[in-house]
């Protein structure tokens, strides 16, 4: 089960082929999304990828445990991106929009707060950078309060009560 696609140049480029590739590649992943990497491998010490989400993949709410930061930079689509206390109490709605809608093209996470992407159009392409080497081990915490990937009936309506209960940023 193929993920994400690793570069293996040392000069990279985002094309608008490239953001097709990625999109298409997430309509047919497993979790209906899909990452190109810039960087060449995980231990880097920064994570440089474009994801795209179709509308249905779910992120489980995490945390990053080493307090390491990341960004998300909308490139097309618009992106939900709530932000969690310990007890799974939403603190904080971000709406983010590709630029020229009008919404914030970009979210910054410098420590390791409870968060979750949700997309609200499909598809939606992301820029992210994460900082620091990722290790999925170490490096990630999913919220015991909020239901498993695998889970798809459950995340489903966890997904519709957060948009009911917060249908605007703020």
């Amino acid at each position: 089960m193929n993920r994400a696609i690793f570069n293996k140049d040392h000069v990279s480029v985002l094309t608008p082929e490239l953001v097709a590739e990625v999109k298409k590649k997430a309509v047919t992943a497993e979790l209906r999304r899909f990452r190109y990497c810039f960087h060449h491998a995980p231990n880097e010490p920064v994570n440089e990828m474009i994801i795209a989400f179709c509308l249905d993949s779910y992120v489980q709410p995490h945390r990053h445990v080493r307090d390491k930061s990341e960004s998300y930079h909308l490139i097309e689509g618009k992106l939900a991106v709530f932000i969690f206390d310990d007890d799974g109490s939403i603190e904080r709605r971000i709406d983010l929009g590709a630029p020229g809608e009008g919404l914030p093209i970009m979210y910054h996470l410098s420590y390791g707060k409870w968060h979750a992407p949700v997309p609200l159009t499909d598809p939606v392409v992301i820029h992210e950078t994460f900082g620091g080497s990722f290790d999925p081990e170490m490096d990630i915490e999913y919220a015991p309060w909020a239901p498993s990937s695998d889970q798809t009936n459950e995340a489903s309506s966890f997904v519709s009560e957060l948009l009911k209960t917060h249908p605007e940023a703020f």
